[in-house]
C-alpha cells in the first residue's frame, strides 16, 4: 500500500520530469498505487495530497489528465472541496 505522502513525493518527481507525458494510466497506477481521489470520471488517475479533517476545510488532489490513447497529457492540482 502506498501512503498519501509517498504518492505526493512520487507525483512531484513525475511532474518535474518531461517524460511524464509518456505515462499510461496503468504506469501511473503502478508508480503511485490505487487512485484515491476523484475528478469528474473514474478514468483520471487522481490522488489526494491533502484531506480535510472537518467540513469546510480544503482538500487537494493531484490529477493526471489523459488523452484518447490513455497517456498523460497534463498534471494539475485541484481543490476538491469546500463551501
Amino acid at each position: 500500500m502506498v501512503s498519501t505522502q509517498q504518492s505526493l513525493e512520487t507525483a512531484i518527481k513525475i511532474y518535474e520530469q518531461e517524460w511524464h507525458f509518456l505515462l499510461s494510466v496503468s504506469e501511473v497506477r503502478e508508480k503511485l498505487g490505487k487512485f484515491d481521489g476523484h475528478y469528474f470520471s473514474e478514468s483520471f488517475p487522481t490522488y489526494l495530497i491533502q484531506t480535510a479533517n472537518k467540513k469546510g476545510e480544503e482538500s487537494w488532489q493531484i490529477v493526471f489528465l489523459i488523452d484518447a490513447e490513455k497517456k498523460t497529457k497534463e498534471i494539475i492540482v485541484h481543490k476538491n472541496c469546500c463551501d
